[in-house]
C-alpha cells in the first residue's frame, strides 16, 4: 500500500499516546496532519485516565480529522476495557457528509451512533467491550440504518447469565428480530458469556437461522465464565441452501468441554423444516418485538 494510505495507532491507556515500536507519540499532531488518500485507520485504544477523563477520545480535532478524510473506508477505534465499560455518550460531532466511503467500522456502539453515513457499512464489529442489556436495546434502532450490511459481530453479557439460557432473554430476541431489516447480511457472529447449563452452540446457530435463513455464515463464541476475555468454545456454522432454501450446514466446532480434553470436531447438519420454519407462537412474538422496537 503506498505511503499516507494507511495510518496505525496503538494508545497507551491514558488515551493521548501511541505505541510505535516501543516508541511513545503524541497522538493529538497527528489529527492536524491531512492524508488525502488516507483509506484506513486504527486508533486506540482509548480508555479512562486516572482521573476518569477520556482524552484523546473526546478531542473535537479528531472529529475534524475524520470530516477531512472522505476517501476512508476502513475505521477502527479501540476501547480498552479491562474493568470499566465505556460511557453512556463519548463526544464525536461529525458533518453530515463526512465519511461518506466508510465500509468498515470497529469500535463502540456509541461512536457507531455519531456516523452520519452509517448505510454505506458493510461490516461492523461491536467486539472492544460487552453489550449488556441496556446497550443491547439501544443498538435495535441503529440496524434500521445499515442497509448495506453483509457482517455484523457482537459481543454480549447479559445480567444474570449464570442462571437464564442467553436465548431466552427477551432483549436478544429483539435483537434477532432486527435481523430482517438487513437484507444483505449474510455473517453474523456472537460472542457471549457462557454458563455450561446454557443450549449447545448448534442450537445457538439453529435459532439465529431461524430469525435469519438467508445467512449464509454464522459464528458462535462462548466466553469463560470467570474470565470473559478467553474463549471456552466456539464454533463456525457454513450455510448451504438449495433452490434458495437453507438445506444443510457445515459445523467445525473446538474447545474445552465441561470435562475430558480439547476437542475439534467437523460433520453435516441436515436442516428439518422446523429448524427454519418459525412457528406460530414465534410469528407472534417476533411480530409484537418488532412492533415494540
Amino acid at each position: 500500500m503506498a505511503f499516507g494510505e494507511q495510518v496505525s495507532f496503538t494508545a497507551s491507556n491514558q488515551g493521548r499516546f501511541s505505541y510505535i515500536e516501543s516508541r511513545v507519540f503524541d497522538v493529538l499532531p497527528v489529527t492536524q496532519a491531512r492524508w488525502p488518500k488516507l483509506r484506513t485507520l486504527t486508533l486506540g485504544s482509548f480508555g479512562y485516565q486516572t482521573d476518569f477523563s477520556l482524552g484523546t477520545a473526546e478531542e473535537i480535532s479528531f472529529s475534524l480529522f475524520l470530516d477531512n478524510h472522505p476517501m476512508l473506508n476502513y475505521l477502527r477505534l479501540q476501547w480498552n476495557f479491562t474493568r470499566w465499560i465505556s460511557p453512556p455518550d463519548l463526544r464525536l460531532e461529525l458533518s453530515p457528509s463526512a465519511l461518506p466511503q466508510l465500509d468498515t467500522f470497529l469500535g463502540i456502539y456509541q461512536q457507531l451512533a455519531k456516523l452520519p453515513n452509517r448505510s454505506s457499512i458493510e461490516t461492523l464489529e461491536l467486539t472492544c467491550e460487552p453489550l449488556n442489556e441496556t446497550r443491547l436495546t439501544q443498538i435495535c434502532p441503529l440496524l434500521q440504518s445499515l442497509t448495506s450490511l453483509t457482517s455484523l459481530d457482537l459481543w454480549t453479557c447479559l445480567t444474570g447469565q449464570d442462571n437464564i439460557n442467553l436465548f431466552s432473554s427477551k432483549t436478544l430476541k429483539q435483537l434477532l428480530s432486527q435481523l430482517h431489516l438487513l437484507p444483505d447480511l449474510k455473517r453474523f457472529s456472537l460472542t457471549k458469556g457462557h454458563s455450561y447449563r446454557d443450549e449447545s452452540m448448534l442450537d445457538s446457530a439453529l435459532l439465529i437461522l431461524k430469525y435469519k435463513p438467508t445467512l449464509e455464515e454464522i459464528h458462535i463464541r462462548w466466553a469463560r465464565e470467570k474470565a470473559p476475555n478467553h474463549l471456552k468454545q466456539e464454533g463456525t456454522y457454513d450455510i448451504t441452501s438449495i433452490e434458495n432454501q437453507p438445506s444443510f450446514i457445515t459445523v467445525h466446532e473446538q474447545g474445552i468441554p465441561l470435562v475430558g480434553r480439547p476437542f475439534y470436531r467437523k460433520y453435516k447438519y441436515i436442516l428439518r423444516p422446523s429448524d427454519v420454519v418459525q412457528s406460530l407462537k414465534q410469528k407472534q412474538l417476533l411480530q409484537l418485538l418488532r412492533i415494540r422496537s
